[in-house]
This record gives structure tokens, C-alpha cells and sequence, in this order.
């Protein structure tokens, strides 16, 4: 599992560097963007906007019909009620890196 200090850490170890080869951004600076930057895709999402970032997904709002359900516990009918639920769709690159994968 790839966890939030890794990829702080991918994105330290791989942006741009100065003359003095350092980084031109700090960890601190990194960990202080990386939640603003999830933040920002969920308002939009809640504004029913829909998210590109080109190379890795779209992210989108898909409004889900009203239907029946049955609670199986008690066998009982039930109407869910119409929602919005978030769409993910992955890249081109990604889908097919993903599905290159050895099983």
C-alpha cells in the first residue's frame, strides 16, 4: 500500500531541483498542499462539478435513479431514495498499466 508519506516523498524526490540540485519545494511545503489538493476535488464533486486531471482520471457526480431494494435482514421493500454518487474513470495509461499487471 502506498501511503501519503510516500507519495509526499515520490513527488519531493522528483519535482524540479535548483542549480544547488536541492528541491525548489520543501516536504513541509508538500504535506501542507497534499490534503488541499483531495479538498479541492471533493467540493467540487459536492458542487456537482465535474474534475479532470488530464493523464490520470475524471471524476464526476452521476445522479442514481430512485429504485427498490430489499433489506435482506428483514425481507422488507424499500424505495432508496434518487442521489448523486461520485464516478471515478481512470486514464487510458492507467487502465492499461494496471491490466499489464502479471498475474
Amino acid at each position: 500500500m502506498v501511503s501519503k508519506n510516500d507519495i509526499v516523498s515520490y513527488v519531493y524526490d522528483n519535482c524540479e531541483k535548483t542549480e544547488a540540485g536541492k528541491p525548489v519545494v520543501t516536504k513541509k511545503v508538500l504535506e501542507a498542499i497534499y490534503p488541499l489538493f483531495f479538498e479541492a476535488i471533493g467540493t467540487a464533486l459536492a458542487e456537482g462539478e465535474e474534475v479532470r486531471i488530464p493523464g490520470f482520471a475524471t471524476f464526476k457526480p452521476v445522479l442514481k435513479a430512485e429504485r427498490q431494494a430489499t433489506n435482506l435482514q428483514t425481507m422488507e421493500k424499500m424505495i432508496v431514495p434518487a442521489h448523486y454518487s461520485p464516478k471515478c474513470k481512470f486514464s487510458k495509461d492507467i487502465t492499461e498499466a494496471v491490466k499489464a499487471i502479471e498475474i
